[in-house]
């Protein structure tokens, strides 16, 4: 409804120490911005997402997050697991690279050495 001039014009027109009472959205118009809501952090994974993802059972995963396979996955109400999704990635990495974090050596190398 009101543009950035109208605005500036209507505010110029006001004595000192007056106020002007405008709605938000007719603030937002006026200065030509959409309003945004802030952006939702991901939200972590439960047991069973990640059970559903890799095709194995909660058990399963349960005994993955015992033996420290996903880091910075951390118990909610001392009870539930959560998995963020960068552990996710970073699991799936290790997998990728045979089971050792990436820049690791690969110590079995010499078994796939062959003599002549």
């Amino acid at each position: 409804m009101l543009t950035l001039e109208q605005l500036r014009d209507l505010v110029e027109r006001l004595p000192d120490g007056a106020a002007l009472l405008l709605s938000k959205a007719s603030l937002f118009e006026a200065l030509s911005v959409v309003p945004t809501s802030p952006a939702a952090p991901p939200a972590d994974l439960t047991v069973a997402e990640v059970a559903t993802w890799f095709h194995r059972s909660p058990s399963t995963i349960r005994g993955w997050l015992g033996a420290d396979r996903f880091p910075s996955a951390y118990k909610l109400n001392r009870r539930d697991w959560r998995v963020p999704k960068t552990a996710l990635a970073s699991f799936l990495e290790v997998a990728r690279n045979g089971g050792r974090p990436s820049g690791a050596p690969d110590l079995g190398a010499w078994r796939r050495h062959r003599r002549r």
